[in-house]
């Protein structure tokens, strides 16, 4: 070695000021440290790991990705940067990425509670309930005391509607983090869905005290207000959301619940567009079609689907007949238990069971969700003139089956002339 070439001591103490530097929030020191000492040694996964991170806290997040990369090929037993990668691609949307990062990770590091939590996370983001329920309790099973993962798995039996178990994971995570603003909001998001605004509303307004800037817990509390009463001060609390994260989903669904109880149906509707971005009518189906957005359906084929629960799809398909009437042809693909009676109920349309997402649709041209039928049909409450009635229609046997078998119970706790006995 010559005498200017630089030495394992130059290295150890490159390293130590990078991290140090990155510790204190000077990114471009650290950034220079990291550049130098990666000279010396180009294939240290340790290196490359912290110049990742703080890539990514600089927001290049494509450097960070390639650092994260290098560092888990060079050596499989690092498995902190194939984690870190995956909670990258799950920060830009790549969900199915980011899981695949996770599992990766967990390979070689299983006994990781964060890494189960970050599986899960993706998971949830996917529509995968079940396999996000299952890996948050590993995480908490590891980890007891992970306040992250339990205040996710409170949130994910919440959204399974296990209302019990999900308080219990909250109020563990409060406990564990009283002074986090995302554990009150979260515990708070848990008591709205029990009808306990108050006590809710009381979880947000602390979660706002400790991070006045949460959008989510400005939604969260505006939400609670209404369903007490107080419309002005709900409207107030949205418009204060937008203000930090302009076109905010849950905000804009929100607002469009509030209009629509209002009876201010054009912009409701509008607002219950956001319903998929915000996550309250679980994942948009994406047709490999245009969407139809109320333009004239003369000549058109449309494909017409069910995007929520059986209830739902029920409710808005009495706008179906009318769609039917202005296009050349309608596909309703539902839920395969409402097949029969949707196809006995509209005969002019094709009625069949969803399908996958990713299958193209040849035999139509524009699709829709359902529940976006009543934005072009339902734009003001003087629209709803004229359509009283009903508009699906039983199968005559099962009528038939029950009027006979109605009629031989006899008259029951009622006499024959109607009065009680």
């Amino acid at each position: 070695m010559s005498p200017d070439a630089p030495s394992r001591d130059d290295l150890s103490s490159l390293t130590a000021q990078a991290v140090r530097h990155h510790a204190e929030g000077r990114l471009a020191e650290a950034v220079t440290a990291y550049t130098d000492a990666l000279r010396l040694d180009r294939r240290n996964p340790a290196l490359l790991y912290g110049f990742g991170l703080v890539l990514r806290d600089l927001g290049q997040m494509d450097g960070a990705a390639t650092c994260f990369e290098a560092a888990f090929a060079l050596d499989l037993r690092f498995v902190d940067a194939a984690d870190s990668l995956g909670t990258l691609r799950a920060g830009q949307g790549r969900f199915a990425e980011a899981e695949a990062c996770h599992r990766a990770a967990l390979a070689h590091g299983a006994d990781r509670a964060t890494f189960w939590n970050n599986l899960a996370n993706a998971l949830s983001r996917q529509g995968r309930a079940a396999a996000a329920l299952a890996a948050w309790r590993r995480a908490v099973l590891l980890d007891p005391a992970l306040p992250e993962g339990l205040s996710n798995l409170g949130g994910g039996l919440r959204d399974a509607e296990r209302l019990d178990e999900a308080e219990r994971a909250h109020r563990r995570a409060l406990r564990l983090m009283p002074g986090e603003p995302q554990a009150n909001n979260n515990f708070g998001h848990a008591l709205q869905a029990r009808l306990r605004h108050t006590e809710a509303a009381s979880l947000f307004r602390r979660a706002l005290a400790l991070d006045p800037g949460y959008a989510a817990a400005l939604c969260n509390l505006g939400l609670t207000v209404q369903r007490l009463g107080d419309d002005g001060l709900a409207e107030r609390l949205y418009g204060r959301a937008l203000r930090v994260v302009p076109d905010l989903p849950l905000a804009r669904f929100n607002q469009g619940l509030l209009h629509l109880e209002r009876g201010e149906l054009a912009e409701g509707w509008a607002g219950y567009g956001w319903r998929f971005a915000s996550g309250q009518a679980g994942g948009a189906r994406q047709p490999r079609l245009p969407a139809w957005r109320g333009e004239d359906l003369t000549g058109k084929r449309l494909l017409i689907w069910g995007e929520q629960g059986v209830g739902d799809t029920i409710l808005f398909s009495s706008l179906c007949g009318e769609a039917i009437a202005r296009a050349r042809s309608v596909v309703i693909e539902t839920d395969r238990r409402l097949v029969p009676l949707f196809a006995r109920s509209f005969p002019a349309a094709l009625v069949r069971a969803a399908r996958s997402d990713a299958e193209a649709v040849p035999d139509c041209d524009l699709h829709t969700p359902i529940g976006s039928l009543a934005r072009v049909f339902r734009r003001d409450l003087s629209d709803f003139a004229g359509h009283a009635g009903g508009w699906l229609v039983p199968d005559p046997l099962r009528v038939a089956f029950w009027q006979e078998r109605v009629a031989a119970l006899g008259p029951g706790l009622w006499g024959s002339a109607g009065a009680a006995r």
